[in-house]
């Protein structure tokens, strides 16, 4: 017998209800993102492989932000806020 619980996701209800820096923060396990250097990047914050996939899927269907792997392991909490504020521009 084996179970599992699922971690609560920020979910947008519909589009860009929910802020991009949150959201990608709740996929790296982080609790407050003020606690943070904005300027480091993701890899270096903790992000796996499976991590960056989930990213990606999240830019790509709930933000319609494309990037390849390497830019996602490159970003920073700082050009997610460029890229959230671009998008919602």
């Amino acid at each position: 017998l084996a179970s599992s619980v699922l971690a609560e996701k920020y979910k947008p209800d519909d589009g860009n209800n929910v802020d991009l820096v949150a959201t990608i923060v709740n996929v790296l396990g982080i609790k407050d993102v003020v606690l943070i250097n904005p300027n480091i990047t993701l890899t270096d914050l903790g992000m796996d492989s499976l991590m960056g996939t989930e990213i990606k899927q999240t830019l790509e269907e709930n933000y319609n932000i494309v990037l390849s792997a390497q830019e996602i392991r490159a970003l920073t909490i700082t050009k997610l806020r460029e890229l959230s504020s671009t998008d919602s521009a």
